[in-house]
C-alpha cells in the first residue's frame, strides 16, 4: 500500500513527468478505494449512525465522497490519455454507488467494479458512447439518468423499457438501421414525439443515405426540432458526407447559440474546421480549431488537430503541369507522380503502337497503319492528360491521409 500511495503522490506532484504505468496500474485500481476510505473516515466521524439515510437525501451530491471523485474526474482522469471501457465509467459508477448504498455495501461494490473493468467483455452488452465502444455495467438495471452531465448511449439497457425509444435505440446499437427507421415511422404516426427525430436522421446516415436525411430535416422536421443542437449537428454531418460545406456551416450557425453544452460546441467548431480543410481554406480551419479548444480544453486533441493541419499545409505536392510536360516521353510523368505501374504500361503501349504504325506505313500497309496511328495518338494524349490527373490523385491521397486521421481522431463520421 505504501508503494501505491507513493505512486499517487508522484502523479499529483509531478504532473509534467507522468508515466503511463502509474495511470494504467496504480491510479485506476486504487484511487476510488482511497477516496472512498477518506470519505468514510470523514462521514463516519460526523454521523455514522445516520449514514444510510443521509446518502438518500437530496443534497447527496455534496457529500465528501462525491467531491473527492469529482476531483479525480476533473483533474486526474484526463491525464491518463485513455477512456474507461465500461459505462458508466468506474468513477461515475462509484459516485452512483456511494449515493444509493450505505458505506458497507458501497465499498465492496466499487472494488468489484474495479476488478472487472475491461475484463471478460463478452459478458456485457455493447454500446457506443462518445465514439468509443463501451460495455454496459449498471448497478441497477432500472436506472435512468436525469442529470444532464450523463450522455446516453444508444442501448436498450439504459432507457426505461416502457419507452419506445428503448427498442429503437437497441436496433441502432446493433446497426439495424432499416428496422429502427420502420419503428420510428410507426411511432411518429401513432405517437408523435420530438425525441424520434434524432434517431431518424442517424438512421439515414447509417443507411448511407444522408441526402434523404437532410431532405427530411429541411422539409419535414418541425422548426423547433431543427433548432435542436444535437439534431442540427447530425444534419451537418450529413452535409459533410455529401460535400455540401456551405449548408453544413449554415446549419451549425443557426443552432450554435441554442446550447450551453461545451462538448457540443467543441464538436460543432471541429466539424466547421473540417469543412474548411476540405475546401483547402486552412487559415479558417485553424481559427475554428482554436475556437473548439476554448470550449473544451482537451490539449491532446487540440495539439493533434493543429499538428495534422500544419502537416497538410506543409506537404510538398506534385505539379500537374510538370507531370504533363514530362509525359512528352511516355510514362515519365506517371513515374514523377509515383505511379510506377502506369508509367511502365504507358511506355510499353505507346512504344509498341508507335513501332506498329511506323512498320505498317513503311510497308505501305496504310489501312492498318492509320488504325495503329490513331490508337497511338490516342494513347499518347491519354498519357499526357493521365499524368496530370495522376498528380492531382497523388496530391489528394496525401491530403486524404491527414483528413482521415482528423476524422478518426475527432470521431466525425460515427453514427451516434
Amino acid at each position: 500500500m505504501e508503494n501505491d500511495i507513493f505512486s499517487l503522490k508522484h502523479i499529483i506532484f509531478n504532473v509534467n513527468n507522468l508515466r503511463i504505468k502509474y495511470f494504467n496500474v496504480y491510479l485506476p485500481k486504487y484511487t476510488l478505494l482511497i477516496l472512498s476510505i477518506v470519505f468514510f473516515n470523514k462521514s463516519a466521524a460526523q454521523n455514522y449512525s445516520n449514514i444510510t439515510n443521509s446518502l438518500k437525501e437530496d443534497n447527496v451530491n455534496q457529500t465528501a465522497g462525491d467531491d473527492y471523485i469529482r476531483f479525480y474526474q476533473n483533474f486526474l482522469s484526463d491525464q491518463k490519455n485513455s477512456h474507461c471501457a465500461m459505462f458508466p465509467s468506474c468513477s461515475d459508477y462509484g459516485r452512483l454507488i456511494i449515493q444509493s448504498k450505505p458505506f458497507y455495501k458501497a465499498i465492496p461494490a466499487i472494488v468489484d467494479r474495479l476488478t472487472r473493468c475491461s475484463r471478460d467483455s463478452k459478458f456485457y452488452p455493447v454500446s457506443s458512447f462518445d465514439g468509443h465502444t463501451r460495455y454496459i455495467d449498471l448497478h441497477n438495471d432500472s436506472l435512468i439518468y436525469h442529470n444532464d452531465e450523463f450522455h446516453h448511449p444508444y442501448a436498450d439497457v439504459i432507457i426505461n423499457k416502457n419507452n419506445p425509444l428503448a427498442f429503437i435505440n437497441h436496433l441502432i446499437n446493433i446497426q439495424d438501421y432499416s428496422g429502427a427507421l420502420l419503428e420510428i415511422r410507426r411511432e411518429l404516426f401513432y405517437n408523435p414525439n420530438d425525441e424520434l427525430y434524432l434517431p431518424k436522421i442517424i438512421c439515414y446516415r447509417g443507411l448511407k443515405n444522408p441526402l434523404q436525411g437532410v431532405f427530411e430535416y429541411e422539409t419535414k422536421f418541425p422548426e423547433r426540432v431543427r433548432k435542436s443542437p444535437r439534431i442540427a449537428y447530425q444534419a451537418a454531418l450529413s452535409y459533410y458526407e455529401l460535400g455540401n460545406y456551405y449548408d453544413l456551416r449554415r446549419t451549425i450557425n443557426n443552432c450554435r447559440e441554442n446550447t450551453c453544452d461545451s462538448l457540443m460546441h467543441q464538436k460543432m467548431h471541429i466539424l466547421t474546421a473540417m469543412s474548411y480543410i476540405k475546401e483547402e481554406k486552412y487559415d479558417s480551419a485553424h481559427i475554428f480549431f482554436n475556437n473548439s479548444f476554448e470550449w473544451n480544453s482537451d490539449k491532446q486533441t487540440h495539439y493533434y488537430n493543429l499538428n495534422n493541419l500544419q502537416n497538410l499545409k506543409d506537404q510538398s505536392y506534385k505539379n500537374p503541369a510538370i507531370a504533363k510536360s514530362l509525359s512528352i516521353i511516355p510514362g515519365l510523368g506517371y513515374l514523377y507522380t509515383g505511379h510506377k505501374g502506369s508509367a511502365l504500361t504507358s511506355l510499353i503501349v505507346n512504344g509498341l503502337l508507335g513501332y506498329a504504325t511506323y512498320t505498317c506505313l513503311d510497308k505501305k500497309n496504310y489501312g492498318i497503319g492509320i488504325i495503329c496511328g490513331f490508337l497511338n495518338v490516342s494513347f499518347y494524349i491519354g498519357n499526357l492528360n493521365g499524368a496530370a490527373r495522376s498528380a492531382h490523385r497523388y496530391n489528394q491521397n496525401k491530403k486524404n491521409k491527414y483528413i482521415k486521421n482528423l476524422e478518426k481522431h475527432n470521431q466525425i463520421l460515427l453514427t451516434y
